[in-house]
């Protein structure tokens, strides 16, 4: 499969939904810490990208791959890492700023490397964030496996879950003041090693 065009529709997805991109780096006086170390994200589901969609398709229909087939996946997705951090940097570099700097082109940060993973999800894809509202030195012990056990043996929702144990009388459900859910799993997974200092580094 065409790398070229792989990384164009990455990009173009990047593009045209900010919140696939993700950023999460630490500065003290203009200098990044962990410099080389994955920093930055563009994660997204295949179902609108035809060529990775096509490349998935192949990979879960295939029951038993070969040590060839499995060697040749490999080379080409660290291809398309290696094609997006080197060829196509600029257009990392404009999609990043566009969804977390506001727009700003004059951002001086290079990109270092890059990882792109694609794989299968499994059929829950979230994560169970619970908010409490505990009163200082009050710690109640965690219920998130708890409360993703019952929903996927009764499909109820996660409100209704937490009401029905307060109900009860429940005190590890007292200070629950609401449960959300984040999507933690994506198809595609495009990891960069990204220099954000804002100063050229001496010596």
């Amino acid at each position: 499969m065409d790398v070229t065009e792989v990384c164009k529709e990455i990009i173009s997805k990047a593009r045209g939904d900010k919140d696939s991109v993700f950023v999460d780096f630490r500065m003290s006086k203009g200098k990044m810490s962990g410099k080389g170390e994955e920093n930055t994200w563009i994660k997204f589901d295949v179902h609108d990208s035809p060529l990775l969609k096509e490349m998935l398709k192949k990979m879960v229909e295939s029951d038993d791959p070969s040590d060839e087939d499995v060697k040749t996946f490999d080379e080409w997705r660290k291809e398309v890492a290696r094609h997006m951090a080197e060829s196509f940097s600029v257009e990392l570099k404009e999609v990043v700023c566009d969804a977390m700097f506001s727009g700003s082109k004059d951002m001086p940060f290079k990109i270092i490397s890059a990882d792109f993973e694609l794989t299968d999800i499994p059929t829950n894809d979230k994560v169970v964030v619970v908010r409490k509202a505990s009163p200082p030195g009050v710690v109640t012990p965690p219920v998130v496996s708890e409360i993703m056990r019952i929903h996927e043996e009764t499909g109820e929702s996660f409100e209704r879950i937490v009401n029905a144990k307060k109900a009860s009388g429940d005190p590890r459900y007292q200070w629950i003041v609401g449960v959300d859910t984040r999507k933690s799993f994506f198809e595609a997974n495009l990891s960069v090693a990204v220099d954000y200092s804002l100063e050229e580094e001496k010596g």
